[in-house]
């Protein structure tokens, strides 16, 4: 008999797939059982409809984005595709049923399950993919940015000589400690008799980053000396920002404010206006710079139907402007529609830049751990008894619930909380280590390789974090000696991703020569 018909037909597999099947069977049961090679054919599938359909789905870049409903589609169907993974999975289990393994078999599982769950929680980002492509499609960077500087730029015109323009300065002095920053910030209030003045003066502690805030939304800034900086605000000039946030690098005095030049690159900031518009004093025509707004107002704006929450100018009337400014941003909304300009390009701009490089990093970090610990309990339970692994799972919420209690009595610092956890992992390891020496299964020994095994890839981290935290303490910021404190800190970024990946190689080891034996010895011992 042909040994293809022992297997029933599955939809849509070619023949050259199930006869991978087959082979992987006779080879190499035990990566057959994780069923791997099928989840990645199926994702595949499903992945290229997907990601059709979400391509020719109707989609406004300019439009509020809806790809939170397409990824809780791709989740649940995600999730589903899981369950039937893990209905085969259990299913059959080489490892338990005493099978012949050979010395990779256990670490070779491991990459497996890991490939198979990393494929399937990917899948839920095809969605935002889509949406770039489509705003990639539709419009440039330089397009929009372009577009937001001459709104920008013809809206400062058009109100310059309605208000008067103020310029806030504030001065922020880093000091070494959160309590020196609080004890001078107190003298001040006192000096003041406790009103706020209109420039102002306040001390900081470096490591906190509050005052990195400040400085963020402040106009300008200028850096007196290492510990000193001086921020300057003006009235508000930008009223159309293709980004929700971002960081302002300009001093007082730039080069390159001479002339407006219909700048592609860069948005124009709030400092950039006031020189072009102020300092410059340029002539306009005011139907010209009408006419521009209006244009860009109709390339940005939506319908009505598809805008139902966007306030009507029109309907509300048009405002006064104060002397003083301070209604501006909301005379310039209702009299030129600004808001729904502005909405639209940030719209569109977080579409284009969801994959940055900042944003790839932190979603590549949170898949990696999403997906780790998945992994690290799907392991364990194919690798103990059903009974043992739940244990260990209740055991772990004790534990944590004990030590939570016991540091928040004691009042033990990040440094304590560290050196608990590495001597949780050294009790662990030294009960793992003595499985040999037992005649039967002991559960207490079982809980504790389970721990011993979820807790190895942290290790090095938990290491690393300790050491920096004794750092910290022996070598805190000082104002006179800013040097010394970037020079032994300089590495700690570099040290802490050096701890990721020996995380992974210790686990990887771990896995090949140390945890196969350790599992194979505890669940091949009598039960108790």
């Amino acid at each position: 008999m042909n040994p293809e018909h022992n297997f029933p037909k599955r939809p849509l597999a070619p023949k050259a797939l199930s006869r991978f099947d087959q082979w992987l069977l006779k080879n190499y049961p035990d990566t057959w059982s994780a069923r791997t090679h099928m989840v990645l054919y199926y994702a595949l599938l499903f992945a290229a409809a997907f990601y059709a359909i979400c391509l020719v789905m109707p989609d406004d870049p300019r439009s509020t984005s809806m790809v939170g409903l397409w990824v809780t589609a791709g989740a649940l169907i995600s999730g589903i595709g899981l369950i039937f993974w893990l209905v085969y999975l259990f299913r059959f289990n080489v490892f338990k049923r005493f099978g012949t393994l050979a010395p990779g078999d256990r670490l070779r599982n491991f990459l497996v399950f890991y490939l198979t769950i990393f494929v399937l929680t990917v899948l839920v980002y095809i969605p935002f993919v889509t949406e770039k492509q489509k705003a990639d499609a539709t419009f440039t960077d330089e397009e929009v940015i372009r577009d937001a500087n001459d709104v920008n730029y013809c809206v400062g015109l058009l109100v310059k000589n309605s208000f008067e323009l103020s310029i806030k300065i504030d001065t922020i002095i880093l000091v070494g400690s959160s309590e020196e920053a609080e004890q001078k910030n107190a003298e001040l209030r006192a000096r003041n008799d406790g009103e706020p003045r209109a420039n102002s003066t306040t001390y900081a502690w470096r490591e906190q980053n509050d005052y990195e805030w400040r400085m963020a939304e402040a106009d300008s800034v200028q850096k007196i000396d290492f510990n000193t900086y001086v921020l300057f605000t003006f009235t508000k000039l930008q009223h159309v920002a293709p980004w929700y946030s971002h960081y302002n690098e300009f001093s007082m005095e730039p080069e390159s404010h001479s002339a407006y030049d219909d700048s592609r690159k860069r948005l124009f900031t709030t400092l950039d206006l006031y020189y072009l518009i102020y300092r410059d004093n340029p002539k306009y025509s005011e139907e010209e710079a009408t006419s521009r707004i209006r244009k860009m107002n109709a390339k940005y704006r939506l319908p009505m139907s598809s805008w139902n929450y966007v306030i009507n100018h029109n309907y509300y009337g048009i405002v006064e402007i104060a002397t003083d400014g301070s209604n501006l941003s909301e005379y310039i909304n209702r009299k030129y529609d600004t808001w729904s300009m502005d909405h639209a390009m940030k719209n569109i701009m977080s579409r284009k830049h969801r994959f940055d490089t900042e944003n790839v990093k932190s979603l590549a970090l949170f898949t990696f751990y999403f997906v780790l610990c998945q992994v690290l309990l799907l392991f364990a339970f194919r690798h103990s008894t059903v009974k043992t692994f739940f244990l260990s799972i209740l055991a772990g919420i004790i534990i944590a619930i004990l030590t939570g209690l016991f540091l928040a009595v004691t009042r033990f610092h990040e440094r304590g909380i560290l050196v608990v956890l590495l001597v949780y992992y050294a009790v662990f390891l030294a009960i793992s280590v003595t499985i040999g020496m037992s005649r039967v299964r002991s559960l207490v020994k079982g809980i504790a390789l389970n721990f011993t095994f979820w807790m190895t890839y942290f290790i090095p981290l938990i290491i690393v974090g300790l050491y920096y935290s004794w750092m910290h303490k022996l070598h805190p910021y000082r104002p006179d000696a800013p040097e010394e404190y970037d020079r032994v800190f300089a590495n700690e970024d570099l040290h802490y991703a050096l701890a990721q990946y020996g995380g992974a190689a210790l686990l990887l080891i771990s896995i090949a020569f140390l945890f196969s034996r350790w599992y194979r010895t505890w669940y091949s011992q009598p039960e108790e």
